[in-house]
């Protein structure tokens, strides 16, 4: 299932993602609402600075 919760964040997304490889996501609220489109790439660059901080 490529759809992940809006409200999921930090290493519970981390987890979803790795669960589930590919390129991008659709994003979806609990109401079933389309909220948008997440890139895998762009959380793994999020996810480099993150790690980069002191």
């Amino acid at each position: 299932d490529l759809r992940v919760s809006a409200e999921l964040g930090g290493e519970e997304l981390l987890e979803r993602l790795r669960a589930h490889p590919a390129s991008e996501y659709l994003v979806v609220e609990e109401t079933g609402e389309i909220y948008g489109v997440l890139s895998a790439a762009d959380v793994d660059r999020a996810f480099v600075r993150a790690m980069a901080r002191p």
